[in-house]
């Protein structure tokens, strides 16, 4: 792991305890909260973007367009925009009958305590910085983050100061900042299914069951698995097939990107994709879950490794659609609500519906 992670005894807490300015943007990127409509990094509240520092958020479906020249050629990239920063805060010390002091960063020479804890089950950062001078004062700063799961739109930061060995003033200074910038951005071409079945038809080949499985077997034995993207695809494609060793493959990508084995590139959010990817993997790879006009297709693998799991999710007008899937069994619940009984799709082509406000048990 990077240095000074930390991880609880329960699994659910995520952290910190030493500040390593050539680790900050790893820790931006794994601390990162989100929504589903949108994410901020991980970042400190009291820096703005430098060599060090990159606070960034996204807004879903928020891209900006741009034309490059390459090879001579007119190539269109869309990427998403680093929207305003409204995480930015900054501190001064102002003591009685003193001057004030310098603004207080992590980079401070006075910085004497530093811990970030990601509260996993709740979804809250919480960030803590200790500043002591030559004399023995300093503030103790608290700063907590959230970005709201019930309404998308919510986010929110609170920061709180205590001071220790003098009295005085804090200066505070909260800055929406719109001087951002993307930088470091990869760009990936996916090719959601109709794409794939087209391309394959350009070639020549068709794309069928004795295809596909010729194609993963081909590529299994000669993959080098470079890439954590590579090591999730694999575990994905190996889990709907039914194959050995998918959910290894899933791991080395968890630990690839917490370990940051590449020096760099967790840090830069690309390996964001890959983190999400594992619980892709279990929401939608092991249960075969696809949303169609016919309703909520569900098609459990059987995972030595992961016998049983439960998730929610918003399908049909539902919000807080819970699914337990046990060894054999798959339970769904709909809350209480207006909306129309949720229909499903069960292996064997078997449709049930479940309607509001109940819990139905189906043999898999």
């Amino acid at each position: 792991m990077g240095s000074g992670a930390v991880n609880s005894g329960s699994g659910w807490t995520w952290g910190y305890d030493v500040y390593v300015p050539g680790h900050e943007r790893l820790v931006e990127a794994l601390c990162a909260l989100g929504n589903g409509r949108f994410a901020t990094r991980g970042s400190t509240p009291e820096c703005a973007a430098d060599t060090t520092h990159y606070p960034g958020t996204y807004l879903a479906g928020c891209y900006d367009r741009r034309t490059s020249l390459v090879d001579g050629r007119a190539v269109e990239n869309e990427d998403l925009v680093n929207l305003p920063n409204w995480t930015l805060l900054r501190y001064r010390c102002l003591p009685e009958d003193e001057p004030a002091g310098e603004w207080l960063t992590p980079d401070s020479d006075e910085l004497r305590h530093y811990a970030v804890r990601l509260d996993l089950r709740r979804g809250i950062l919480h960030r803590s910085l200790y500043f002591q001078d030559i004399r023995g004062r300093g503030p103790r700063v608290g700063h907590t983050r959230l970005v709201h799961m019930g309404d998308p739109g919510l986010a929110a930061q609170r920061t709180t100061f205590h001071a220790y060995g003098w009295s005085g003033e804090i200066e505070v200074e909260s800055v929406l900042d719109g001087d951002v910038a993307n930088t470091g951005v990869e760009r990936y071409h996916h090719f959601r299914p109709e794409e794939l079945s087209a391309l394959f038809a350009r070639l020549g080949h068709r794309l069928d069951d004795e295809t596909w499985r010729a194609t993963v077997d081909y590529y299994l034995r000669r993959t080098s698995h470079g890439s954590t993207l590579s090591s999730l695809v694999h575990g994905w494609v190996l889990a709907r097939l039914k194959g050995a060793g998918d959910w290894r493959y899933c791991e080395e990508a968890l630990l690839s990107d917490v370990a940051d084995v590449q020096g760099g590139t967790t840090g830069e959010g690309i390996h964001l994709g890959a983190m999400a990817g594992t619980i892709d993997l279990v929401e939608r790879g092991i249960t075969g879950l696809e949303g169609g006009p016919d309703g909520l297709r569900v098609a459990p693998v059987s995972l030595r490794q992961l016998p049983r799991f439960a998730f929610a999710l918003c399908c049909g007008g539902h919000r807080g659609v819970r699914l337990r899937v046990l060894p054999g069994r798959l339970g769904a619940r709909v809350p209480a609500g207006p909306g129309a009984p949720l229909a499903l799709v069960l292996p064997g082509d078997r449709r049930f519906t479940v309607p509001p406000g109940e819990e139905r048990w189906f043999p898999l």
